[in-house]
C-alpha cells in the first residue's frame, strides 16, 4: 500500500491563493495579448506606412521600411538617409565657395 502525507491544515489555506495567482496570470495573458493587437500593431503599421514614404521621398523602394524588423540593417538605413542626396532638393553647402 502506497503511504500518503496527510493534508496539514495550512496547505489547504495556500490553495485559493494559488489558483488565484494563476487567474491573474491568464487574464494578464489574455489582455496583454488584446493590448498588443489593438493598439501596438495599428502604431507598427503606421509607423511602416511612415517610413516607406519617407524612404519613397528619397528615391528608394517603399519596402526599405521593413529593415525596421532587423535592427542592424534599419541602422545603417538611418545612416544612408541621413547621407544622400535627395531627389528634388538643391544641395546645401555649408561653407560659402572660395573667392
Amino acid at each position: 500500500m502506497i503511504d500518503t502525507m496527510p493534508i496539514d491544515d495550512w496547505s489547504v489555506l495556500f490553495l485559493p491563493a494559488l489558483l488565484f495567482g494563476a487567474a491573474i496570470t491568464f487574464l494578464g495573458t489574455v489582455v496583454g495579448l488584446i493590448f498588443a493587437l489593438v493598439v501596438l500593431l495599428p502604431a507598427f503599421l503606421v509607423w511602416l506606412w511612415i517610413l516607406a514614404r519617407i524612404c519613397r521621398k528619397a528615391g528608394f523602394s517603399g519596402w526599405w521600411a521593413l529593415s525596421t524588423l532587423f535592427p542592424p540593417l534599419f541602422a545603417a538605413m538611418i545612416w544612408l538617409l541621413a547621407f544622400t542626396d535627395w531627389p528634388g532638393r538643391p544641395r546645401v553647402e555649408i561653407l560659402p565657395p572660395r573667392r
